[in-house]
């Protein structure tokens, strides 16, 4: 038998080339999870990717843990799903915050921002005590 041609059916037939096929499957989940782990989870959200699981098969992707809020959660799925060559992401993420139906607080007294102490006159004061010492 000779495996000189890697593609040939004739030369390796069927079995060999879905051997083939199930070794960059493989290589292709390897990355996927590299990529979440990494890209993701490490880069993006600043979260240890120790801290979570995160397997793909076949270009489906389960993800597991316990992350700070629901928010963080839903953040890290629709990610985890732009990833290149997964198909699915199957999450089973729990949270000790469910933040879905939280609001900031609503504003009672006006407070001055940066743009009304620069409109009333205060940068020069501000200006002028921020050179003082120079």
């Amino acid at each position: 038998m000779q495996v000189n041609d890697v593609m040939s059916r004739n030369v390796l037939g069927a079995p060999a080339e879905m051997v083939l096929r199930d070794v960059a499957r493989l290589r292709l989940d390897a990355e996927i999870v590299r990529a979440i782990r990494e890209d993701i989870l490490q880069a993006r959200m600043w979260i240890d990717p120790d801290s979570l699981g995160v397997t793909a098969r076949e270009g489906i992707v389960r993800l597991s843990g316990t992350v700070d809020r629901r928010s963080t959660a839903r953040s890290i799925e629709n990610l985890a799903g732009l990833v290149d060559g997964v198909s699915q992401v199957v999450s089973s993420f729990s949270w000790d915050l469910d933040d879905r139906d939280m609001r900031p607080p609503a504003v009672t007294a006006r407070e001055p921002g940066a743009a009304s102490l620069i409109h009333r006159g205060h940068h020069r004061l501000l200006h002028r005590r921020g050179t003082a010492g120079l």
